[in-house]
C-alpha cells in the first residue's frame, strides 16, 4: 500500500489532473492544487487513489462484478473462487486443442474469447506450426552405446526422440 509520510504532490506525479480528478471524483481544479501541492487531499482520496494507482478498483468493463470473502462474484449473482478463475484459462488450452484440425470451431472459440487467441496459446500454436513445418529427422542411432549407459537406456532415449 501507498505509504501517507509522501506528499500527495509526489505520490501523483506524472498523472495528469484530469485523470487525478476522474479517480478521486473530485473538481478538476481540485486536482490541479493537490498536483501543485497547494492543498492536500483528505484520507480516503489518498485512498482512493492508492487503489486505483495500484489496480485494485475494477475498471467499467467489469461493471456488475465484484468480490466479497475472497470470492469474485458475477453480475448474476454466482460466486469464482480463485482455484475456478485458474481451471478456466486452462479449460481454454484444452477447447483450443479440442479445435486444433477444425478452422472453423477454432474461429468461433476465439471469437468467444473477443476475437483473437490468449498469447500464451498463440505461441503454443506458432509452435506446433513450426513443428510440422520442418520435419525434424530422427536421430541416428549410435554405433555403440556410451560406456555410462546401458543399451536399453539407449533405446528408450532414441524411443522419445521420435
Amino acid at each position: 500500500m501507498v505509504e501517507y509520510r509522501q506528499s500527495f504532490k509526489d505520490l501523483c506525479y506524472g498523472f495528469p489532473a484530469d485523470l487525478i480528478a476522474t479517480w478521486c471524483e473530485v473538481d478538476l481544479k481540485t486536482a490541479r492544487h493537490w498536483k501543485a501541492g497547494t492543498r492536500e487531499p483528505g484520507r480516503s482520496a489518498w485512498k482512493l487513489f492508492a487503489l486505483y494507482l495500484e489496480g485494485q478498483v475494477l475498471p467499467a468493463d467489469w461493471e456488475g462484478f465484484s468480490f466479497r470473502n475472497g470470492q469474485m462474484w458475477d453480475p448474476y449473482g454466482k460466486p469464482f473462487t480463485r482455484a475456478q478463475l485458474r481451471l478456466y484459462g486452462i479449460a481454454w488450452q484444452i477447447f483450443r486443442e479440442w479445435t486444433r484440425d477444425d478452422v472453423e470451431r477454432r474461429a468461433t472459440l476465439d471469437d468467444l474469447m473477443g476475437g483473437k487467441a490468449h498469447p500464451l496459446l498463440a505461441a503454443v500454436d506458432r509452435d506446433k506450426r513450426a513443428e510440422r513445418a520442418i520435419a525434424i529427422p530422427a536421430a541416428e542411432p549410435q554405433a555403440s552405446p556410451s560406456p555410462q549407459r546401458r543399451p536399453e537406456t539407449v533405446r528408450r532415449a532414441l524411443a522419445t526422440q521420435r
